[in-house]
């Protein structure tokens, strides 16, 4: 396949968000980090269009190089209790960010059923 088309899938599929990554779900290179003050505002101002509220300070925070399944590849992950990983380079893409704030607000909602989604705007194309 030649090197743009396969741009083009990845692409494709970065836009599903953090979407059914089926059972296999790959984390590369994940570690720590602090998350910046922005997000404490974007935590409230998902609070307020999900009307519900959470403990933003319970969640631990991570980086990573990528994450994928068998199924697609996504910009972050939200995983029980209160875990985030955002691939590098979409930390301060806010959409993707408060999109996995709201899983926890959720506490899951793998399948985006929910109409908080609708209500947050937070719903990507495909999940």
């Amino acid at each position: 396949m030649a090197p743009r088309a396969l741009l083009s899938i990845s692409a494709g599929l970065l836009l599903g968000g953090c979407g059914p990554l089926g059972f296999e779900t790959q984390v590369t290179d994940k570690e720590p980090f602090s998350p910046p003050p922005v997000y404490a505002t974007w935590w409230a101002s998902t609070e307020a269009c999900a009307g519900r509220t959470g403990r933003f300070e319970l969640i631990t925070w991570y980086l990573a190089s990528s994450i994928t399944g068998d199924r697609a590849v996504a910009r972050g992950r939200w995983s029980p209790p209160h875990e985030i990983v955002i691939v590098r380079g979409f930390e301060d893409d806010e959409r993707t960010v408060r999109h996995e704030m709201l899983h926890d607000l959720l506490r899951g909602d793998a399948e985006h059923r929910s109409p908080e989604w609708s209500a947050c705007g937070l719903l990507f194309e495909g999940g």
